[in-house]
């Protein structure tokens, strides 16, 4: 018998879930680097181009919309 995991997980666990297994790669195919430092309230991505860097950063908020 297969058991219901959306009622025992979190509400963003497959979200969460969902961004490392496509999303994370595919940022990282274009040359960024995930900080995971600040998991799990964030992830920043990086990457250098030329003498500068690119960023950007997926947040959660702490208490849901």
């Amino acid at each position: 018998m297969k058991r219901n995991t959306s009622s025992i997980m979190g509400s963003t666990t497959e979200l969460r879930r969902e961004l490392r297994e496509i999303f994370f790669p595919y940022a990282g195919a274009r040359g960024f680097a995930a900080d995971l430092r600040l998991q799990p309230r964030s992830a920043i991505f990086r990457r250098s181009v030329g003498s500068r860097v690119q960023m950007f950063e997926v947040q959660w908020e702490k208490y849901g919309a």
